[in-house]
């Protein structure tokens, strides 16, 4: 059950996940 996480849904979600999570860290640095 180790390479079944890599999916393109689950590598989609990652991507904006951690988009957002980088959005967040510099909005209030960027302000």
């Amino acid at each position: 059950m180790k390479g079944t996480w890599m999916t393109p849904a689950v590598l989609s979600w990652l991507q904006q996940a951690t988009g957002s999570l980088m959005r967040q860290a510099q909005g209030p640095a960027a302000g």
